[in-house]
């Protein structure tokens, strides 16, 4: 009997052998369902409907106004790596189009102003405001 069958898989190799079978059923269950007649779309679309970002109400906080898109993409994601969750927001006034960066919804002050010392921390500018 070879002594390779007595032992036991190592982590690494059991972690990859199962992480494709994550991913194939993370992604089965992200692909949307189509419906089969157009009534039954109309429903579904009107059940399952979110919000748009940023207007559930709640406590947000506002991190910046960019003019330049980079600025604006690296700002949110220096933010999502820390485990916050920030969304850009387009606006286009009589200055031009401009980029807005906040981080939200808490259900609280108390955690939008949590957040905001950590935002903070990052010498980043945090302002709380509620929806």
């Amino acid at each position: 009997m070879p002594a390779a069958s007595t032992r036991a898989p190592t982590p690494a190799a059991s972690a990859t052998a199962t992480a494709p079978a994550r991913r194939d059923a993370a992604s089965r269950a992200a692909a949307p369902i189509k419906p089969k007649t157009p009534a039954a779309a109309a429903s579904a679309t009107a059940d399952t409907a979110l919000p748009t970002v940023g207007t559930a109400p709640g406590y947000y906080i506002n991190v910046g106004l960019f003019a330049e898109e980079a600025n604006a993409r690296k700002t949110q994601a220096r933010l999502l790596n820390e485990g916050l969750p920030a969304f850009r927001q387009e606006l286009n006034n009589s200055k031009g189009r401009r980029i807005r960066v906040r981080v939200g919804p808490y259900a609280t002050r108390a955690q939008a102003d949590a957040a905001a010392e950590a935002i903070r921390a990052m010498a980043l500018d945090a302002v709380v405001f509620k929806q």
